[in-house]
């Protein structure tokens, strides 16, 4: 892709998922950033990111409270969804004087506790197991 070229977000959102990534991160100057298990992966064929395109695409995901929260707090914590796609936890944040992006996909089912290697036995039969129940699951660092 050439410098000067748009930046089509849905691609890098669909390739995130694709190769499996937590997160795809959009910062100036860099190329856009898969992070697959941890590990850091440049896109190198899409284009360097700029200011004008980093602008564009957080102007093109968000609304005006939304930017006007931004300007005042130089930070924003928000969601965005793509139909058929999937839904996104978004942090923009200010580096070096522009907008960074960092998207992490937030599944439609979440997972049951078996697929992520939790012994169900851990979490017990109740109360964990009515319909209205939530936790939050952490591991040690």
């Amino acid at each position: 892709m050439e410098p000067s070229r748009h930046v089509d977000l849905l691609s890098l959102l669909q390739m995130a998922l694709d190769k499996g990534a937590s997160d795809l991160h959009l910062a100036v100057p860099n190329h856009p950033v898969l992070r697959i298990r941890g590990a850091l992966w440049p896109l190198q064929d899409f284009p360097r990111l700029t200011p004008q395109h980093m602008e564009a695409l957080f102007t093109s995901i968000t609304d005006d409270a939304e930017r006007g929260a931004f300007g005042r707090n130089r930070e924003l914590d928000f969601s965005y969804g793509v139909s058929g796609l999937a839904r996104f936890r978004v942090n923009a944040s200010l580096q070096r004087g522009s907008v960074a992006l960092s998207f992490r996909a937030v599944p439609h089912q979440p997972p049951m506790l078996e697929e992520l290697g939790t012994r169900t036995s851990a979490v017990g039969s109740s109360p964990w197991r009515t319909p209205s129940s939530s936790f939050t699951l952490t591991r040690r660092a």
